[in-house]
């Protein structure tokens, strides 16, 4: 089995005036193992958010990815604590039909309007976030092709109050059409609800973990998460100790 790690960013934060992005733990999670992922996008424009999905279609349409799994994620709050193989097989282990899995989180953000499509999940990581996504590339990029990514707009200053308030800034969320995708099921998608596979840390506390073992399980769902992910304010709360458990500083 093939697997392969990809993520858009086009700067490396200055740790300086950013000690919250830690895309040098990201780099350092995955060096453990003798990885790296593939980062597209650096020192290139930024549009906004919506130039993640853009650069992952145009690279998969470019035949970027010859892996038979492929992982995306982000740059800047994920960790990697087994190598990435681990995390395809545990993927393929108990999603058989290989749909596309994305990480699951607390809050439904941005389009709260959807929650009852995902009023069947169970609590409390039952909501879409994409700051990480597992399948077969030829799905994700299906995916993609259906998200109608070429009428979206990149940030964009609003004209006049009819379109958002003359001089507002006007930032379209990836996320947020990931969701309209996985509520039409565009390609087979679900929802690690069990934290099996990668763990959001948005709106947790220390004590929804136990970090005595050797590896750090969610006593929630009694699992023990592969990959982590600190959205939201997390990454000041909890990411310190958590990288300090793993030994990356």
């Amino acid at each position: 089995m093939s697997v392969q790690v990809v993520s858009v960013c086009n700067r490396i934060p200055d740790r300086a005036r950013e000690s919250y992005y830690r895309y040098d733990a990201f780099l350092k999670s995955m060096a453990r193992f003798g990885e790296a992922p593939t980062i597209l996008g650096m020192g290139e424009p930024w549009g906004g958010l919506m130039t993640k999905p853009r650069r992952l279609r145009q690279w998969l349409r470019s035949g970027g990815c010859t892996a038979e799994t492929l992982i995306v994620c982000d740059a800047f709050d994920i960790v990697f604590t087994v190598p990435a193989l681990g995390v395809a097989v545990m993927y393929r282990d108990h999603w058989g039909h290989l749909p596309v899995v994305f990480n699951a989180e607390k809050a439904l953000f941005p389009r709260g309007e959807l929650v009852h499509k995902f009023a069947d999940g169970p609590e409390p990581w039952r909501y879409l976030n994409s700051g990480f996504m597992i399948g077969p590339p030829a799905k994700i990029l299906a995916m993609l092709e259906a998200m109608w990514l070429d009428d979206i707009a990149d940030d964009y200053r609003a004209a006049d109050a009819l379109h958002g308030g003359a001089g507002r800034m006007i930032e379209p969320n990836d996320q947020g059409h990931y969701q309209y995708a996985y509520c039409a099921q565009v390609v087979p998608m679900a929802l690690d609800y069990d934290c099996r596979l990668c763990q959001t840390l948005s709106a947790c506390s220390v004590s929804d973990f136990n970090l005595e073992g050797e590896r750090i399980k969610n006593i929630v769902t009694g699992t023990e998460p592969l990959v982590w992910h600190a959205n939201g304010g997390s990454k000041d709360i909890l990411l310190p100790a958590f990288l300090r458990k793993w030994g990356i500083e």
